[in-house]
C-alpha cells in the first residue's frame, strides 16, 4: 500500500451535524452517576461513507454511556462529520472485500479530527446534566478495525 503524499492533500470540514441526542437526567440517574463517581461504561460506533462525485468522506460517530448493561443507556449522542477532500479518489483503495475505502493514513487523521470534534459537541450537549463531568476516554484510532 502506497503512502500518502501529505504535501498534496487538501481537505476541509464540510459539515458537523447532530443526528440524535438522548439524555436521561432524572434524580435516579444523577444518584447512580454520583455513586459511580462518574465512571460509566461506553459504546462507540464510527461507520464511514464516501461520495466520490462530491469528494466527500463522512463519519457518523455514536457514543452511548451506560452504567452496567449496554441496554440501559443514560446518554447517547450521534454526530455526522463530513469532509471535502480535493481529488478524493486519489486517496481511496479497495478493501479485502472489494469495497472502496479511504486510505488508512487519511482515515486515521480524519478519525482523530472527528473524535475531537465529537468531544466538543458532547461537552455542549451534556452541560447541566448528570453526566457533565463524565469524560470520554482516549481512543486509539489505530486499534479500530476499519478494513
Amino acid at each position: 500500500m502506497d503512502k500518502i503524499n501529505f504535501a498534496d492533500l487538501k481537505f476541509a470540514i464540510n459539515e458537523v451535524k447532530t443526528l440524535s441526542c438522548l439524555t436521561l437526567n432524572n434524580d435516579e440517574v444523577k444518584k447512580e452517576v454520583a455513586e459511580n463517581k462518574g465512571k460509566l461504561n461506553y459504546s462507540l460506533n464510527i461507520p464511514s461513507f464516501i461520495d466520490l462525485k462530491q469528494n466527500i468522506i463522512g463519519y457518523d460517530v455514536t457514543v452511548g454511556f451506560f452504567l452496567e448493561r449496554e441496554d440501559n443507556i443514560i446518554f447517547q449522542l450521534a454526530v455526522r462529520l463530513t469532509y471535502f477532500v480535493e481529488n478524493l479518489v486519489k486517496y481511496c483503495i479497495k478493501s479485502k472485500s472489494g469495497e472502496l475505502r479511504v486510505h488508512p493514513e487519511l482515515d486515521q487523521i480524519l478519525l482523530h479530527i472527528s473524535i475531537s470534534t465529537f468531544r466538543g459537541v458532547m461537552a455542549v450537549k451534556v452541560e447541566g446534566t448528570a453526566i457533565y463531568n463524565v469524560i470520554l476516554p482516549l481512543i486509539d484510532v489505530a486499534t479500530l478495525n476499519r478494513m
